[in-house]
């Protein structure tokens, strides 16, 4: 990303964070329920250029916006060209240094998710699905073949217009930055990405980049 392209990113996410805050930026905040989590979260993907988000097995989207899901307790997280994640939200945290906002980010962390029960022998940390109707549930399978029901005749029916794949996810953070901070040119570990570090750990380690910068 080139330089003015990154100044333009700085000086249009501090932006979308005084729009969150309706003024000053503070240094901390913290959202604990699941309605006011939707705001910032809609600030965030007005213009989802502008930001980088941290899946919490690896990769980085661009969010679109966080909205109530049919699922109860939980939020859909909508991300460009990518299925919609399914998360049960513990809390939202923002994060700023100073005014270094640049490196300011927001943590989505999120709480058990119990499995659906389609995948017996799953493992790792999400599952993928084909959602039938708005909270129901069946295997991702049944999306590429288009059908998931038989008529009186044994014809397949076809989904309806409401069905889709979603991912849930039953643990882990997502960590969302500017699209143009600086964080992303540097690395923590081999093994390590910032969804998988405590918040702590990912402070400290800002904190210490921002001191050799400055």
């Amino acid at each position: 990303m080139g330089d003015e392209i990154k100044e333009n990113n700085f000086y249009e996410w501090e932006g979308v964070l005084k729009e969150i805050f309706k003024g000053p930026i503070p240094e901390r905040w913290t959202w604990t329920d699941k309605k006011e989590m939707i705001r910032p979260l809609y600030f965030l993907g007005r213009n989802p250029e502008l930001n980088q988000t941290y899946l919490p097995d690896g990769g980085r989207l661009h969010l679109k916006r966080g909205e109530d899901s049919a699922e109860p307790d939980c939020l859909d997280l909508h991300f460009v060209d990518h299925p919609v994640c399914i998360v049960k939200p513990q809390v939202l945290i923002f994060q700023s240094f100073a005014k270094a906002y640049e490196w300011a980010y927001f943590r989505l962390a999120t709480k058990e998710l119990e499995p659906s029960g389609w995948y017996p022998n799953l493992e790792g940390i999400k599952e993928e699905l084909t959602e039938i109707s708005p909270g129901d549930y069946a295997d991702r399978k049944y999306w590429d073949s288009g059908s998931y029901e038989y008529d009186e005749t044994g014809r397949e029916i076809p989904l309806s217009s409401r069905a889709r794949v979603v991912i849930r996810y039953f643990s882990g953070s997502f960590i969302i930055f500017a699209a143009g901070s600086t964080f992303h040119e540097i690395r923590l570990t081999d093994n390590e990405s910032p969804s998988t570090i405590t918040e702590e750990a990912l402070d400290t380690f800002i904190k210490r980049k921002i001191d050799v910068s400055f």
